[in-house]
């Protein structure tokens, strides 16, 4: 046997099982968004995200909201209050039009700007988090309010990103950002790692909210992170689920 025969039998086993464990590896995203208020920048408010294809996993702040494809089913868990709701994913996916208010007089005190959005790609670069990325510009403008979003995008994640935008990012875009994801390919094939964004309401102060992105990686995920933790009573309603 050849110097590079046995070389790489000594090597097979290694590389099996390099393979093993990434086959066995899902996405995984930890980040932090910051709030600033009246001059008051509150605690951050971690974000951790699981992405196995057909099950995810999303935890933000107190809720987490565990989606399986696999299942056809959905649940959102609330850890701290010890209760969980189940929803098929054909509800839980389903666009309800906005209520309406139940009297004249209420008409206009809950006024939510409908945005008018346009993009441009800025000539800053940066490396954030190890990851080379683009700025873009995005600007809402609506009756008595704008919006300003600074977002920065890594082009090459180490990440499925067309599974995450799939399964992550696409059921929380609204009809206006889902279209201009369809028409950017750079965000629709890339992940947003930083963001910066400016709020100017019509009759509130103005507010600000970053997000930063803390680590993307391939890992095998804790063995029980897409299931319902034990010890969680079941509610009907979502308005059960809610209830203190």
């Amino acid at each position: 046997m050849s110097n590079k025969s046995r070389q790489n039998a000594r090597l097979g086993p290694w590389l099996l099982l390099l393979l093993a464990v990434s086959a066995a590896a899902d996405d995984h995203i930890v980040s932090e968004l910051k709030r600033t208020y009246m001059g008051r920048t509150y605690p951050a408010q971690p974000s951790e995200v699981w992405n196995g294809g057909d099950k995810t996993y999303v935890r933000e702040g107190g809720v987490v909201i565990i989606t399986r494809h696999d299942l056809k089913k959905r649940w959102i868990v609330l850890p701290g209050r010890k209760k969980y709701l189940e929803e098929p994913l054909a509800a839980a996916h389903e666009k309800k039009p906005p209520s309406q208010p139940a009297r004249i007089q209420e008409y206009g005190f809950d006024y939510r700007p409908s945005y008018e959005w346009s993009i441009r790609a800025a000539s800053e670069t940066a490396t954030i988090i190890g990851l080379s990325c683009r700025k873009y510009i995005a600007r809402g403008e609506a009756e008595y309010a704008e919006e300003v979003r600074e977002i920065w995008v890594a082009s090459a994640p180490p990440i499925d990103v067309k599974s995450y935008y799939e399964q992550v990012v696409k059921p929380n875009l609204d009809d206006r950002w889902l279209k201009i994801y369809q028409d950017n390919e750079d965000l629709r094939k890339g992940l947003v790692v930083k963001s910066r964004t400016m709020t100017e309401p019509a009759i509130a102060p103005a507010s600000v909210i970053e997000l930063a992105v803390t680590t993307v990686e391939k890992a095998r995920p804790p063995g029980d992170i897409y299931e319902v933790p034990a010890g969680l009573r079941k509610v009907a309603t979502r308005a059960e689920l809610y209830a203190r």
